[in-house]
């Protein structure tokens, strides 16, 4: 029996979370509380209440413009349509993370009715980036849902990559939604993108990837490493043990930077801003990322042999780098993690200088695998703001920010990392990812093979 109609709208605000939990489906059935299509109009105004949309995602009030929109998209009142993609930039504008996963399927429960004011918000470059992009989710959720839209989409999509070609992180977002309508047709313009150079690659994706998943070859498989975490934590326990007076945070902290100012200023990190932000795309990683992979990054050649002043600086350098190391996986595990960045005077403000973190964890996740399109979808949104500032194609777009603009964006990386960590934590075994210090010595044999994986004999590896 349907509630009183004047508790409907009194109760979207005391519902909460709690009715997810008592459906099987993933949107509640609202029908028992009475709307009807007359009260659209009052439906779009709590959904874009800018207080409701920014509220603590800890109380029932956070929840009201989800209820709302997902009783507007029941309804199928056609009249919302465009209200709702105009709503995408102030969706934007608020960062608010629930819009953006349940948009694409909002709105393509409308049919082929929203194709049109899709498409239009998508081509208007005016629009935010990463509210555009929800757009072309969502016309492929609805191209996926009406097949008849299907080859209009691909088409689309096809022309916009062909006629602006420069944005690579917007290009491999669409290059998803071409995998996700299996547009085989598209491969030739894929195939040329990559060798161009025009798709980034800071999520692991191969072409062979993507040629596999579009039934265009059956010789591919997924990368995969062999580690023996066990024997792993064993060896690192045994070779970096802390000494008698261990370092203290701040005195690592020094120690590294004055090794990356001595030894590592070309293509190896800049500082321990930046290493902190690579060190924070390990922890993130969806499987653990051996040392042997990692550390040639951090130094400046790929064998990472280097010209030591003294052998006591190498010596030094390994167990300040792993000391750090530790350090950050034990904070990213507590979900205390903050990125160390340093803070400049901006307008007479102060403000965040987060570049090289940024940099940092743009290196980090280019050694990401195993990473599904299931993933992507997620985590895209979550690092966009890390590549505003990590690659130079967006530094006309900072260096246009107002300070409050800038502190906006530079704000939304903490969270967006912590994010990243805890969805991904779901594949990782507990602390898999530390590496464990004990006052033990080094038993493995000089000519013995290292167990790092990285295939050398250990008087020869990297950790050596």
């Amino acid at each position: 029996m349907p509630k009183k109609i004047d508790d409907k709208f009194s109760i979207l605000f005391k519902l909460g979370s709690s009715l997810d939990k008592k459906s099987g489906d993933k949107w509640p059935d609202y029908s028992e509380y009475g709307f009807i299509s007359d009260d659209v109009p009052e439906l779009l105004k709590l959904i874009s209440d800018e207080e409701l949309l920014t509220a603590d995602e800890n109380t029932k009030k956070s929840w009201v413009p989800t209820h709302a929109w997902r009783i507007v998209a029941m309804l199928g009142s056609e009249e919302a349509i465009q209200p709702l993609v105009d709503l995408l930039t102030l969706i934007d504008e608020l960062d608010c993370e629930p819009a953006f996963q349940e948009w694409p399927e909002l709105l393509s429960t409308f049919g082929a009715a929203a194709f049109e004011p899709l498409k239009t918000y998508f081509l208007d470059q005016s629009n935010p980036s990463e509210a555009r992009l929800t757009a072309a989710d969502s016309l492929t959720e609805l191209a996926n849902t009406q097949p008849d839209l299907r080859l209009s989409l691909i088409a689309l999509i096809q022309d916009y990559l062909t006629a602006t070609p420069d944005d690579t992180y917007f290009n491999s977002r669409l290059i998803s939604n071409l995998i996700d309508l299996n547009a085989v047709e598209s491969i030739d313009l894929i195939r040329n993108l990559y060798a161009k150079n025009l798709v980034d690659l800071t999520i692991k994706r191969s072409l062979e990837s993507i040629e596999h998943d579009l039934g265009l070859r059956d010789d591919y498989q997924q990368p995969e490493r062999s580690i023996n975490v066990e024997e792993m934590n064993k060896f690192i326990k045994e070779k970096f043990a802390q000494r008698n007076n261990p370092l203290t945070i701040s005195d690592n902290e020094d120690k590294l930077d004055s090794y990356f100012k001595l030894y590592f200023d070309s293509t190896g990190m800049r500082d321990i801003s930046e290493l902190d932000g690579f060190f924070a795309a390990i922890g993130c990683a969806k499987n653990m990322i051996m040392p042997s992979i990692w550390l040639p990054l951090v130094m400046d050649n790929e064998e990472t042999e280097h010209d030591w002043i003294d052998p006591q600086h190498q010596q030094d350098f390994m167990q300040a780098i792993f000391t750090f190391f530790n350090d950050e996986m034990d904070t990213l595990n507590s979900g205390n993690y903050e990125p160390l960045v340093y803070v400049k005077k901006m307008h007479g403000k102060e403000a965040l200088v987060v570049e090289n973190w940024c940099a940092g964890f743009h290196r980090g996740m280019r050694l990401w695998e195993g990473i599904s399109l299931e993933d992507e979808k997620f985590v895209a949104p979550l690092i966009e703001p890390i590549l505003k500032f990590a690659l130079k194609e967006h530094l006309d777009y900072i260096e246009s920010l107002n300070p409050v603009q800038y502190d906006k964006l530079t704000r939304k990386i903490e969270p967006n990392v912590l994010k990243i960590f805890k969805h991904f934590y779901q594949y990782r075994g507990s602390d898999s990812q530390l590496v464990s210090r004990a006052s033990q010595t080094p038993k493995v044999g000089r000519n013995d093979p290292c167990p790092c994986g990285s295939g050398k004999k250990y008087k020869k590896c990297c950790l050596h």
